[in-house]
């Protein structure tokens, strides 16, 4: 069994990347930066082909169509904020949101010499993801050390729907973590210190199961400076690799 295939194809794209950013600030008071960039990006192709099959001692010819478009949206939005509070205060806030949004259509067709359609092979994807990261920070300077609280949100939702000739799949995954936290440090002399509690909760959709945990974490470091270039660190941490 032999196939030879000719073919031509002519195809064109556009890539389009966008950074809009606006800033405001006073030094040691506040600072705001938000950043958008709707990045966009268009392919085309279209085909012509030849085909010429040749079976044990049958010979065979024909001609073929192709077509692709595939679209791809990624917009991403990043919001920081920065204030300084009295008595030696800091509030920090920063959120960041992305989309990714993908469309790709993919038709091939084949017609032998009377015209009949032989192979008709088409396939349709699209793509959608959402996230979402946000976290918020809060600080006091002491003169025995710095007292940190803090909360962090993660979370993604995605949607894979294909469709062609053979099978059709919708796909749908999500993942939510939510972790609070606080945290001591200081520095006495040459000792230096840190104890942090953290909680995390998590919470995992797949295609085919369900997982809910909470995850304790706790950190404590013990440090001693021994001159300008060596120091001594002691550090216990507890987490959860999976």
């Amino acid at each position: 069994y032999v196939r030879d295939q000719k073919g031509k194809d002519k195809f064109g794209y556009d890539d389009n990347k966008i950074n809009l950013t606006y800033s405001n600030q006073e030094p040691d008071k506040y600072a705001l930066q938000a950043r958008f960039s709707p990045n966009y990006m268009y392919y085309h192709a279209d085909g012509e082909e030849n085909v010429n099959y040749k079976a044990d001692n049958h010979e065979s010819t024909r001609n073929g169509t192709s077509k692709s478009r595939q679209h791809v949206f990624t917009p991403v939005a990043d919001v920081y904020f920065w204030k300084q509070l009295p008595n030696a205060q800091e509030l920090a806030i920063n959120v960041v949101g992305t989309v990714f949004n993908t469309s790709n259509k993919y038709t091939n067709k084949e017609f032998d010499s009377q015209g009949a359609l032989a192979l008709n092979d088409d396939m349709n994807e699209q793509n959608r993801k959402y996230s979402l990261i946000a976290e918020a920070n809060y600080s006091k300077k002491h003169d025995f050390g710095k007292l940190n609280f803090g909360y962090t949100f993660e979370g993604n939702r995605m949607n894979s729907v294909i469709e062609n000739s053979f099978d059709d799949t919708d796909y749908r995954t999500s993942y939510v973590n939510n972790y609070a936290y606080g945290e001591f440090s200081g520095q006495k002399n040459n000792w230096m210190y840190m104890a942090s509690i953290g909680l995390s909760y998590r919470v995992r959709h797949s295609y085919q199961q369900q997982l809910k945990d909470w995850i304790f974490r706790p950190r404590a470091m013990v440090g001693y400076t021994i001159d300008k270039r060596n120091s001594l660190r002691l550090v216990f941490e507890r987490s959860n690799t999976e």
